[in-house]
């Protein structure tokens, strides 16, 4: 007979809340340390934060919100943080869900394969909606959960604020939270909720968060929903395949690590399979496959374009589902194996990033020198005026540095199709553009150009800036 090893004999919540931790310190300090400035889409969240509102031109407003809020509080450091929590809260919910549908040392190997995935680790020093996703799209599942199982109003009040959250991120999350009703639907005992009063003070908590960015929408002739049409039209053709094949490639290094469970002698088993009830058999397989099969079902029906990003929150529970099918026997010695494995690759990834800034990354905007180009401006500024600069025209990249950067971070005025050039300008305005300006100079401004080398290569061709007042 096999020895089998009690579950309590080994803490997995302190493992579990270990490598939490640990993904959050070296992902929020490594950013940190390497980069000179902040990557694209923060920066864009830190130019719409300036003005807070029930909406912006790409995104609804919670992604701008928080990396204002980021901002003030921390700067650059506080920004990453912010996405590591959302990674957190992700890992968190996985963790806590599994224990309620498995057991502990299930759900901490569906918490740590997801380790394996580039969404969470790579992808997610951006701070930005995809990554905002992962927090809210968890938690929504969680919440959605306990609240079909316990019915109680709390539950669905909590349901209901973090579901409207994740849509004022992001409509893409329409898409999972039609996957949740339609469990509502299929599933017995969830339906039950349509006969509760909490079910509809949960509705109408959703409702009460995003109604002020439906007013919003209607008085800004819907620009947001606008420019979403826009992009899944605009890109290339064609891309249903590859997000789906590309989806399914992300989730290879996590099946990998998952076979290795396999290997090794049966002995001293820590424990036995799970039955899974049908319940929670297609609750996962509806929160789990729903969103990812009717992203690609939509796209192919209306012949949409696809950004391979779009898919970050897709794979959060994968892990889990993968678990409820196919439970390994797992042994001490299995388990040491698999912990070190998941410890070098999350090694391997974060010093694979560090390398890529450090000696590849020449170009990116990890060596932008943002506050090299800020700092002469500025400088050259309070030569010629003795007022403060008070707004930065220019692309959201560009102007978007400079404000952060300035001391007295001026307010960005942003210049592309959807934003026309004010025809008036008021005194304290600087104009700065790389290569061709899309907007024309009033006739009293000077142009200066000047040269600013790339961190890390000064040998590297360097970035000329123009800019004028």
């Amino acid at each position: 007979m096999q020895n089998k090893l009690s579950i309590k004999s080994i803490s997995y919540e302190k493992i579990a809340y270990f490598f939490i931790i640990l993904h959050v310190i070296v992902w929020t300090l490594l950013p940190a340390i390497l980069r000179y400035s902040l990557p694209m889409d923060a920066v864009e969240g830190y130019v719409w934060g300036q003005n807070l509102q029930f909406g912006y031109d790409r995104n609804p407003w919670m992604n701008a919100w928080l990396t204002a809020l980021a901002v003030q509080i921390g700067g650059s450091m506080m920004v990453y943080l912010f996405s590591q929590i959302s990674v957190a809260t992700c890992f968190i919910c996985v963790w806590k869900l599994g224990k309620k549908i498995l057991n502990p040392l299930y759900a901490l190997i569906a918490m740590l394969l997801l380790e394996g995935i580039q969404y969470y680790t790579l992808a997610a020093v951006d701070f930005n909606d995809n990554v905002l996703e992962i927090g809210l799209w968890a938690l929504t599942v969680f919440y959605f959960y306990n609240a079909c199982k316990n019915q109680k109003l709390l539950d669905w009040l909590l349901t209901g604020a973090v579901a409207g959250l994740a849509m004022m991120t992001k409509y893409y999350s329409a898409l999972l939270l039609f996957s949740l009703f339609i469990f509502l639907i299929i599933n017995q005992d969830a339906r039950k909720n349509l006969l509760k009063s909490s079910f509809y003070f949960g509705l109408l908590m959703f409702l009460l968060i995003i109604l002020p960015h439906i007013f919003w929408l209607i008085n800004n002739n819907f620009i947001t929903v606008n420019y979403a049409l826009i992009r899944v039209s605009d890109l290339v053709k064609d891309t249903v395949f590859h997000f789906a094949y590309i989806q399914l490639l992300a989730f290879t290094l996590p099946l990998l690590l998952f076979i290795s469970l396999f290997i090794g002698k049966k002995d001293k088993i820590l424990t036995t399979p799970c039955q899974v009830n049908k319940f929670d058999h297609t609750f996962l397989l509806t929160i789990a496959l729903g969103p990812y099969l009717m992203t690609l079902l939509v796209a192919t029906i209306f012949n949409l374009s696809l950004h391979t990003l779009w898919g970050t929150p897709l794979l959060s529970w994968w892990p889990l589902l993968l678990l409820t099918y196919i439970q390994p026997q797992i042994t001490l010695a299995r388990l040491q194996r698999f912990l070190i494995g998941i410890l070098l690759v999350f090694i391997i990834i974060a010093a694979g990033y560090s390398y890529n800034i450090l000696y590849n990354g020449y170009g990116s905007s990890a060596n932008y020198p943002a506050q090299d180009i800020t700092c002469y401006i500025e400088h050259e500024w309070q030569k010629n005026h003795s007022t403060k600069i008070k707004y930065v025209v220019g692309d959201r990249y560009i102007a978007g540095n400079f404000a952060y950067f300035a001391k007295d971070h001026p307010t960005p005025i942003i210049t592309d199709d959807q934003h026309p050039l004010p025809s008036i300008f008021q005194p304290g305005t600087l104009f700065i553009w790389r290569d061709q300006p899309s907007f024309a100079l009033p006739k009293n401004f000077k142009v200066y150009t000047q040269d600013f080398s790339w961190k890390r290569d000064e040998n590297k061709t360097p970035i000329k800036i123009n800019f004028a007042y």
